[in-house]
């Protein structure tokens, strides 16, 4: 896989470094169109049309498609994020209900 996207997101204070890997180029093209207005429902759909997901790491938290198209890694990039971190991953879980 190739890395598609390398950026921090914030959101209520909270920030998180996320690096989004894709298989190819029309992959990361309909991953780029989403990120700059990225929320976690978004980020959702994207791997809803990609067959779900499977969450292979907690810290940092690593979400893989089941397709293996994409692969997201996000990891919290201040204390806030930190603090609030278990919460993240259960959100993440109750979403990815495995392949």
């Amino acid at each position: 896989m190739e890395l598609c996207v390398n950026t921090k997101l914030s959101f209520r204070g909270a920030a998180a470094n996320v690096k989004v890997y894709t298989i190819s180029e029309s992959v990361c093209d309909e991953v780029s169109k989403i990120i700059d207005d990225i929320s976690f429902s978004e980020l959702m759909n994207l791997v809803r049309r990609h067959g779900g997901c499977e969450i292979t790491s907690d810290d940092p938290l690593e979400i893989r498609t089941c397709d293996n198209e994409i692969e997201v890694i996000v990891s919290p990039a201040n204390l806030i994020a930190r603090m609030g971190w278990g919460k993240a991953v259960s959100k993440a879980r109750e979403n990815c209900e495995g392949c």
